[in-house]
């Protein structure tokens, strides 16, 4: 089972969460903090960060930027994620090519 994804894949997951299934809640931990305590839905989606609904204490949680996600976890099983399994997120590599000089370029995400 795969326990590590990009934040590109994250972001994928986010939106197909919040496009396909409403009813789905997740959790997560930010860098440098704790998981937060409960399980929350996605709101809406910005270029690089999101809000989630915190059905429990009805209050929003912003994040900024997807990247300060480190871990998350969600309540149900969706496109091949697990429930209730810690995944890591990590940095998204930079897409690069190797020209038949043997250059790298970096072509972004």
């Amino acid at each position: 089972m795969k326990n590590a994804i990009s934040v590109l894949e994250f972001r994928r997951l986010l939106h197909e969460m919040k496009d396909r299934r409403a009813d789905m809640t997740i959790r997560f931990r930010v860098m440098g903090q704790m998981w937060e305590p409960f399980f929350m839905s996605v709101g809406a989606l910005s270029e690089h960060g999101a809000t989630f609904l915190d059905g429990t204490r009805g209050g929003l949680k912003k994040i900024d930027d997807l990247s300060q996600i480190i871990q998350f976890e969600i309540d149900r099983s969706f496109m091949g994620y697990q429930p209730h399994f810690h995944y890591e997120v990590r940095m998204d590599e930079p897409f690069t090519q190797t020209t038949s000089a043997g250059q790298q370029i970096d072509c972004g995400l």
